[in-house]
């Protein structure tokens, strides 16, 4: 198709949808804006692609609107989920130290990725594969990845997962050592020291993170401990022989750390040393744009106050006791 080609279409496109916003059939006219931005952005037609682009989210928004809401029951069996917590709760015996070794190396609190997508695959709505996709955020952007069906499937399976393990698991754990006084800052910023894996200058944002945790200051703990859990992840990914440097693109020659992303934790360097678990679970919690992407967040002041909660802020701080009890000192 070409150029001349491209623009009659991206043109007709535009028309249509037009019509059919007026008739309030928003959702095929986000459909039509939508194609009309594609062919607007080959052409490089940055009037089309403005005007495209704002009617496409008023559309998408409008359309979400007039969709019902359903609430979905998942039934987990009550002998299963008894036998799982009573195993769970042996995880609280020991000292401090090896209770915070247990579950640092406990693979219960990482969503089995590989056998969530065959889940996924197994129970997957036929509509899933066939049907136009489309997920948009509360102000009626398009997320991106929500356009693939299936893909946009497995990452609902994966959350309903997250969900469970957050929930039933982590949440109730902690909650148990906390009220049991078993689990408290001065005593966790002891044994983070003890294994001497965070230097001084990190540990002294850390030591604030905890703290603000216990103290029951969500927003704070996410603020301070997202960032710096990036940071750390990637000094560590370096200590286990992945490049975590960058060239920058300017005529001279300089060199930058490399930010954590999705791509790196999808790659097969990371996944090798990290396994497939952690780097799903990382990249849903602080990355994937269909999962909690908190760290763009955080990071981007997006975050809202009701997703700084005990049940964030408890998987974060769980992040930095599964890297004290995997990381060793050399």
């Amino acid at each position: 198709m070409n150029n001349e080609e491209k623009k009659k279409n991206a043109e007709n496109n535009y028309e249509k949808a037009q019509k059919l916003e007026s008739n309030s059939d928003f959702f095929t006219a986000s459909h039509y804006y939508e194609e009309a931005l594609i062919l607007y952005r080959e052409l490089g037609d940055s009037e089309g692609i403005k005007k495209s682009k704002e009617k496409l989210i008023k559309t998408s928004k409008e359309a979400s609107e007039r969709f019902q809401k359903i609430e979905v029951e998942q039934k987990i069996p009550k002998e299963k989920l008894e036998k799982e917590l009573a195993e769970l709760r042996t995880l609280k015996e020991g000292n401090l130290s090896e209770v915070l070794e247990k579950i640092g190396t406990c693979s219960t609190f990482n969503p089995k990725f590989k056998e969530i997508v065959k889940i996924a695959n197994s129970s997957m709505p036929v509509s899933m594969k066939i049907a136009t996709s489309k997920t948009i955020d509360a102000n009626g952007n398009t997320i991106k990845g929500s356009h693939d069906g299936e893909y946009v499937w497995i990452m609902k399976i994966y959350d309903l997962f997250q969900g469970l393990t957050s929930e039933l698991y982590l949440n109730t754990l902690f909650k148990e050592l906390i009220s049991s006084k078993k689990l408290n800052s001065q005593d966790l910023i002891a044994e983070f020291e003890k294994n001497k894996i965070f230097s001084s200058r990190e540990f002294d944002i850390i030591k604030r993170g905890i703290e603000s945790y216990f103290k029951e200051d969500y927003i704070t703990t996410l603020h301070i401990l997202i960032p710096k859990l990036e940071d750390l992840f990637l000094e560590f990914s370096k200590s286990l022989g992945i490049t975590v440097d960058n060239l920058e693109r300017s005529k001279e020659i300089a060199t930058q750390p490399k930010t954590l992303s999705e791509v790196h934790l999808d790659s097969a360097e990371f996944r090798k040393i990290w396994g497939d678990d952690l780097c799903e679970q990382l990249n849903f919690f602080l990355f994937r744009p269909l999962g909690h992407k908190l760290r763009h967040k955080v990071c981007h002041g997006k975050i809202a106050s009701e997703e700084c909660n005990f049940s964030n802020a408890t998987l974060i701080l769980y992040f930095y006791i599964l890297l004290n009890a995997r990381v060793k000192e050399k």
